[in-house]
């Protein structure tokens, strides 16, 4: 969500610049949070004797996704401009955690 700030930070003016910091410390601690959470959820769940391939199998496709959104967010910074291509970069991650936060909540009895 941190993402939304940097479409409306329209210049180097006081509140362009308070706009960007304020985005890279919500999302750089958010990010952190994320990590540990996503960390601890690994080892808990996946064996200790394949760990090291379920890190490894999770940092490639890291890899992939990031590769795919730079190619997608320079075709969209192409087509409809740099604005709506930082825009969606902030909106289709906050779509995509309140569809996956939806899914989790109905099945969190079965873990």
């Amino acid at each position: 969500m941190a993402l939304l700030l940097v479409p409306l930070a329209r210049d180097a003016a006081f509140v362009g610049i308070g706009l960007l910091v304020a985005q890279q410390l919500l999302g750089d601690g958010a990010a952190t949070v994320a990590s540990v959470h996503e960390v601890t959820l690994r080892q808990s769940r996946v064996a200790p004797a394949v760990r090291g391939r379920a890190n490894a199998a999770k940092r490639l496709l890291d890899t992939i996704a990031m590769l795919a959104g730079a190619l997608a967010g320079g075709a969209v910074g192409e087509a409809l401009g740099l604005r709506w291509a930082l825009g969606l970069a902030g909106i289709v991650p906050l779509g995509a955690a309140l569809g996956l936060g939806c899914t989790t909540a109905r099945h969190a009895g079965s873990m």
